[in-house]
């Protein structure tokens, strides 16, 4: 397959919807899909959704993807794609990127939303060609992005930028 015809999985996993998306290699949203999220039956039921949208993603790009990204609210052990815990999806401990990858066999990486977005936003949108990104997301999901930035950051009642 040509490089200019690959394309990945996006998925932005939420405590009231699942929404993916197919990406091309320039980063360019080809086509979007959504449902609800059925936190209430748990991990295997979330699994589930996001297995019966890529395959429906999969049909309308009549092509597999590379991989699948999946961007979530929590805490994310980055090495292993284990959801440590996430509070809009009420779970502890999931071996989700393992049991995803096992369901769609796909490479497959989970990590946490906001690095998620910092990642595409310096690969392809705002930080694009910079050096340096900082990306602030606040509680009205406004997303704040500078290449060059002059910021100061706190932390422990101490500034340690």
């Amino acid at each position: 397959m040509d490089r200019r015809e690959e394309w990945a999985v996006g998925v932005d996993l939420g405590g009231t919807k699942v929404e993916i998306g197919q990406v091309d290699s320039d980063g360019r949203l080809l086509q979007r899909l959504k449902c609800h999220t059925n936190v209430q039956e748990g991990p295997k039921a979330v699994e589930r959704e996001i297995v019966n949208l890529t395959r429906e993603l999969k049909e309308l790009a009549r092509s597999s993807p590379v991989g699948i990204g999946v961007g979530i609210a929590g805490q994310i052990d980055p090495k292993e794609g284990v959801v440590l815990f996430a509070p809009n999806l009420h779970w502890h401990d999931v071996p989700f990127q393992s049991d995803l990858k096992k369901a769609l066999e796909l490479p497959v990486v989970v990590t946490n939303d906001v690095r998620a977005a910092a990642w595409g936003e310096w690969l392809h949108g705002a930080g694009e060609g910079c050096d340096d990104l900082i990306l602030t997301c606040n509680q009205d999901n406004t997303i704040l992005c500078s290449c060059h930035p002059i910021s100061e950051v706190t932390c422990g009642e101490k500034i340690i930028t």
